[in-house]
């Protein structure tokens, strides 16, 4: 019989909010929070000025890559905070990004945890297997149902999963290469619409055999 997996902790950042009724209010009624944002210098001639973001405390300051291991450690830490327990030895993460970190790909065969996991699996005392799943919007989906086949293969007691991301400069510069950025706010239902606003946010889940 194949083992039964449960949910028995979960975080969530959005810019909607931490809870869920309220996250899953401004998804079907809006209004779109945006707030300024610097995408790059003024020379790369990006229409779209506008982000939108979670609060600023869910990801600190800095460059792209702390402020993704910023968030996704927040987010790991609420997860077992509401699971209530610390993580058991063996516990993995697997955390899914649209882009990962391209450092993990310079690496030849079986490429060591990237800096971005090393660091979560430090901050968040996490011994069992960890991968960072860069497989674009698919990516949160797909890093659930690793996670779930770790549990069942026997490889951990217990996983975190789920997604996070930030506004960083290669999603930012593709999208705008390909004009999918709307230039004041998006309208998804007019037929005036010219695209999409980046956003940033994330959720993870504990994951526990049921028994």
């Amino acid at each position: 019989m194949t083992m039964r997996v449960a949910i028995t902790g979960w975080a969530l950042a959005s810019p909607f909010g931490r809870e869920p009724a309220a996250f899953w209010a401004g998804v079907c009624r809006g209004p779109t929070p945006w707030r300024p944002w610097a995408f790059g210098p003024p020379e790369m001639g990006l229409a779209c000025r506008v982000a939108v973001l979670p609060d600023d405390d869910e990801l600190g300051a800095g460059p792209h890559g702390h402020r993704l291991t910023t968030l996704a450690a927040n987010l790991g830490h609420r997860a077992l905070a509401s699971a209530g327990f610390a993580a058991p030895a063996g516990t993995g993460l697997a955390l899914g990004s649209v882009w990962g970190e391209t450092d993990f790909y310079a690496i030849p065969r079986r490429p060591p945890p990237a800096p971005l996991l090393a660091t979560l699996a430090r901050e968040l005392g996490l011994t069992g297997p960890v991968a960072n799943l860069p497989v674009a919007c698919a990516a949160g989906n797909v890093a659930i149902a690793w996670a779930v086949a770790r549990l069942r293969r026997g490889d951990a007691p217990c996983m975190l999963a789920g997604g996070a991301d930030v506004v960083g400069p290669l999603a930012v510069g593709t999208f705008a290469f390909f004009d999918n950025l709307t230039h004041d706010l998006p309208r998804p239902f007019d037929v005036a619409r010219d695209g999409f606003l980046m956003g940033e946010g994330g959720a993870l889940f504990v994951l526990e055999p049921l028994e």
